[in-house]
């Protein structure tokens, strides 16, 4: 504590009534620092430090040799030195080693005698530099919590060293399995009630709605070979947006038709150059989108499905050049795409167009209809020399992106701001780290490298790829964007590891064992078994919570959306795994570090961490002034802080990634889903991580626990 007792001897050693031991009489102490008043001779000189004898002043590490002496004396009952006078003590203390402790007492532990005799050494330089060190040293103590309270912040090696290495009980280890089959069974069951795909017509696969919008495109007059070609899904933002305001139902959502996921489709004659960073979001980095790059090559074709492979909408890009001279171009087919959205052209009458079409044309049709089912509901086309360039459906739910602005994105605007924050006290401290000679480079290294070929896997996997010249520079964002964040990864580091090993190692303990490539040890895999149960069990409460106990009281949310891309195919359903693993580590380190300089403003921890959840419930409540929702948040995200705090960065990391794994895949019970394929792999992949840790989490126990009749 910085403080030097200078006469610490067993009469100032007590016991309380709870068997703490309390050190008293601070009568003769000083300040480390003040080093005038060390000076003089102060203390009881049975228990006096050589050098304190000799005028020479008092240190800690006199104090430690006072603590040997005490040591001494009840290790076997004797003085370690028994003159009569002070100069006769002052010579032994200088000359003469007092007997071994095993030699006055039998059966003496040989690591405490070497520590004793540390401590009683007579050069002041040969005895343990702190309380720290010499806890560290005696067998059964907790070298974590002695450095702690010296002041001392940890190693990593301490970090690692500390915790247990025992495996867990196999009735706890069965416990958490058996918490994350029960979950996983009721997550599936649920996400097939609410999720968005589950609750319209999802029968057709990527595949099929292909060939049916290269046919489309064909009937549309448009035969040349496409040279590329992207297509996806995408939440049709405008119909939900629509009947959240327009219909306060309880059965709103019960309305939805096969328009509320829209598949698109589009061709070009010239590579299409996949963007770096799509939309503003890290999901669609490297991906085409319908509207990413924008349309601008003659002869590019766009179409938009229903999820019955119905036309919604076909956009195309005209010749740039006028031709003056040539045959009369015949009339357009509209009937024909008039059919393949859906629409009998009898039941639709002949109207004046209201909607320019986004490209040159020259005719124009329109169309409505009077039958109810259709009220508010206009067809407009456009085509070019008998070819259609646009052809779209206008309801009261289409937003017309051209004259109204997509809805600002508060939530991400407050978490890029945050992100920019941490980045920044982030940065700050790692220049203080570096220049004292604080932190973990190696395993700042090892944990940038890893993040760093995550995001390059990430990137490049399902990425349009394609031969133009362009791709390389594609390869070389990718390549690029995986060194800065590994850099970024390695500053932040070193700039928050430290801290956060000195006031909060037992968060590290694992993540520090795994970090040094120790990947089989039963504490690393306890966290593994213990985050997966962790985040399948606050999955299926917020699921309950938020969805089902609504519904059983007439009352709906709107259906849960999935991650549609990783249904496209295997490489973008591994490029999505990735993503979560990757969102996952990047989420719990930034909470840990939000979380921790709320604790470095805040003067007690706990009112730090209420800040954290109060202020992470209102953020990512979906609903504003709900209070279900935020009543609903504020558990979870104290669940999650509890985590973290209890079990570490390892066990709130894989929460995370099972939640987000969870809930944006589409996870199935249902074995006619078309995507069910890649539902059972990603459940395999996920059922290999459980087990494995399962078996690591043992230890050396067995897997099942002796029977009280074996006994």
């Amino acid at each position: 504590r910085g403080v030097v007792h200078r006469d610490l001897k067993p009469a100032n050693i007590m016991i309380d009534g709870h068997g703490r031991v309390r050190i008293t009489d601070f009568g003769l102490a000083v300040a480390v620092e003040d080093e005038s008043q060390a000076v003089e001779i102060a203390g009881t000189p049975a228990y006096m430090a050589p050098e304190q004898l000799a005028g020479k002043g008092a240190t800690v590490r006199s104090d430690i040799y006072s603590l040997g002496l005490v040591l001494y004396e009840i290790y076997t009952g004797k003085r370690a030195f028994t003159a009569s006078t002070l100069a006769e003590l002052r010579q032994q203390k200088e000359t003469d080693t007092p007997r071994a402790p095993s030699e006055i007492r039998e059966g003496a532990d040989p690591v405490v005698e070497r520590l004793i005799r540390r401590c009683m050494e007579r050069d002041p330089n040969a005895r343990p530099a702190s309380v720290a060190q010499l806890a560290l040293a005696l067998p059964g103590g907790d070298p974590l919590a002695a450095a702690i309270a010296a002041g001392e912040t940890p190693s990593p090696e301490m970090v690692a060293e500390s915790g247990g290495k025992e495996g867990l009980r196999p009735a706890v280890a069965w416990g958490l399995l058996a918490v994350i089959i029960a979950g996983m069974i009721a997550v599936m069951a649920i996400n097939d009630r609410i999720m968005l795909h589950r609750r319209i017509p999802f029968e057709k696969s990527p595949d099929v709605l292909v060939d049916d919008a290269r046919e489309i495109i064909r009937k549309a007059g448009y035969t040349e070979k496409a040279v590329d070609s992207a297509y996806g899904f995408f939440l049709n933002s405008d119909l939900i947006r629509y009947i959240e305001k327009s219909d306060h139902t309880a059965d709103q959502w019960k309305r939805l038709g096969s328009n509320a996921i829209l598949f698109w489709y589009r061709q070009s004659p010239y590579p299409l150059d996949a963007p770096m960073l799509n939309n503003s979001e890290i999901t669609g980095i490297g991906l085409v989108s319908f509207d990413d790059p924008p349309m601008q090559f003659s002869g590019e074709v766009m179409v938009l499905l229903n999820t019955e492979g119905r036309l919604v909408s076909l956009r195309a890009i005209p010749p740039q050049d006028v031709e003056l001279s040539g045959p009369a171009a015949p009339a357009p087919d509209w009937d024909s795409l008039l059919s393949e959205a859906g629409i009998d052209p009898l039941q639709w009458e002949d109207s004046n167009p209201e909607y320019n079409p986004q490209s040159y044309a020259d005719s124009r049709a329109a169309w409505e209809s009077s039958n109810p089912d259709w009220a508010g509901t206009r067809i407009e086309a456009a085509a070019y020399r008998g070819k259609p360039v646009s052809f779209e459906f206008h309801d009261p739910a289409k937003r017309d992106s051209r004259n109204v602005p997509a809805p600002p994105r508060q939530r991400l605007v407050v978490i890029y701001v945050l992100i920019d924050v941490v980045l920044l006290v982030g940065f700050f401290f790692a220049r203080r780290n570096l220049r004292l000679g604080r932190g973990d480079r190696r395993g700042a290294m090892r944990m940038a490298i890893f993040v760093g070929i995550l995001f390059m896997l990430f990137a490049n996997l399902a990425a349009h790829h394609n031969l133009n010249a362009d791709e390389v520079t594609l390869v070389s964002s990718f390549a690029a964007g995986s060194i800065a964040i590994g850099i970024t990864v390695w500053v932040l580091y070193i700039g928050l590891e430290p801290f956060v090993r000195r006031r909060w190692p037992q968060v590290l303990v694992s993540w520090t064992r795994l970090i040094s490539g120790d990947w089989n040890d039963p504490l690393v895999a306890r966290d593994l078994l213990i985050g997966a149960a962790a985040g399948v069990l606050i999955l299926v409460i917020n699921l309950t919570v938020v969805y089902l106990i609504p519904s059983w009281f007439g009352h709906s949310q709107p259906p849960s959306e999935a991650s549609y891309i990783g249904i496209l195919g295997p490489h973008f359903a591994l490029r999505v795994f990735l993503l979560y693993l990757f969102g996952g580590i990047l989420f719990a380190v930034m909470d840990v570090s939000i979380l921790f300089f709320l604790r470095i403003l805040m003067k007690r921890q706990i009112f730090a961490v209420i800040l954290f959840v109060l202020f992470f419930s209102a953020l990512l409540n979906t609903t504003p002034w709900s209070f279900t929702g935020f009543a609903t948040n504020l558990v979870i995200n104290s669940i999650f802080v509890f985590i973290l705090m209890r079990f570490g960065l390892i066990a709130l990391a894989v929460s995370l990634v099972v939640w987000m794994f969870c809930l944006g895949f589409p996870l199935t019970l249902d074995g006619s889903a078309w995507y069910k394929d890649y539902s059972y792999a990603a459940l395999a992949v996920f059922a290999v991580v459980v087990i494995y840790a399962f078996r690591k989490a043992l230890g050396s126990r067995p897997l099942l626990a002796p029977s009280r009749l074996d006994g």
